[in-house]
């Protein structure tokens, strides 16, 4: 309980101080600065898995795979990369799929698989696809296109006064402002070598 604790409030501070933190029901309203939400977790202003999977469903010509991609992509097997502990590559292996260490990414796994049927792929309410895991429907991930980390450094870093700088945040974040909505994230794939037929996602 105390770890969850702390968890929670950590976003709420900047130079040793309290700011302005709110997490709304929904997309818009909220109020925040830092990561602290990690997993998806619908109606979180603060989730930005949420937020990043909505904004794919806006988007959804750019994941699901059209008929004419779908012939293009040829038959056979493709090894995408996959992020997993020794639990779920033992997993894998007990059901006789093929999990081989990345040579080029420490600590990351290709993973054998079919080419995508129609559908496989797709951004979908109904679908598990970009949700909870991020090696479904293959290995992703939610990115901010401007980082938490960076709006919080470039934020000290531009006034020399720590009280002017926390009244700045203050506002910004009253506005309501959050680092989260759904216009800073976007699904990325994370592929080894884009150049080979492998493993493209």
């Amino acid at each position: 309980m105390g770890n969850a604790k702390k968890q929670s409030t950590r976003h709420m501070e900047l130079l040793g101080q309290t700011v302005p933190h709110h997490t709304a029901g929904g997309l818009t309203g909220g109020k925040c600065i830092a990561k602290h939400e990690s997993p998806y977790k619908e109606n979180s202003s603060c989730s930005h898995r949420w937020q990043a999977f909505e904004k794919a469903l806006e988007q959804k010509d750019r994941y699901n795979l059209s008929d004419e991609r779908l012939r293009s992509a040829g038959d056979g097997a493709w090894s995408p990369l996959f992020r997993g502990g020794a639990k779920a590559v033992e997993k894998l292996a007990k059901r006789g799929e093929k999990v081989a260490l990345s040579d080029e990414n420490k600590g990351m796994y290709r993973h054998l698989q079919g080419k995508p049927g129609k559908g496989d792929w797709d951004v979908d309410r109904g679908k598990y696809n970009f949700k909870w895991d991020c090696n479904k429907p293959y290995y992703h991930e939610a990115h901010h296109v401007l980082p938490d980390a960076t709006l919080r450094t470039a934020l000290i870093e531009a006034f020399e006064n720590p009280e002017i700088t926390l009244q700045v945040v203050s506002e910004i974040l009253n506005a309501p402002y959050s680092v989260h909505d759904k216009d800073n994230m976007l699904i990325l794939p994370s592929e080894e070598d884009p150049q080979t037929d492998h493993g493209q996602a």
